[in-house]
């Protein structure tokens, strides 16, 4: 029996198929380290990358951060706020919901 830290290798749709990190990972990816703030920058830019247009609200919660994570981190981004005429209501279908602004 192998000891170690266990990732997630693939998935069979709800099902993950779990691996030693060592044999999963390629080394020179797995010995890379970075710093909380880092990883809190390359989070809230795939948010913004994934979301298009959202609020501080929708990165923070799109890979579970905390407002607070993403206002430390907004502006070393490479995103840009955004403020949208009649953005202030809320949106009402599905389609409107998906297209919300980037509030720093």
């Amino acid at each position: 029996m192998d000891i170690g830290e266990l990732v997630c290798r693939k998935r069979k749709g709800f099902q993950r198929v779990y691996d030693l990190a060592e044999r999963a990972i390629p080394a020179e990816i797995l010995g890379i380290e970075l710093s909380d703030e880092v990883c809190q920058v390359r989070l809230v830019e795939a948010a913004g990358g994934a979301l298009g247009v959202a609020t501080a609200s929708d990165l923070a919660a799109y890979h579970g951060l905390n407002r607070r994570q993403v206002d430390q981190v907004v502006a070393k981004t490479g995103l840009l706020p955004a403020k949208v005429e009649g953005g202030t209501a809320p949106p009402s279908s599905p389609r409107q919901r998906s297209m919300r602004l980037i509030v720093a």
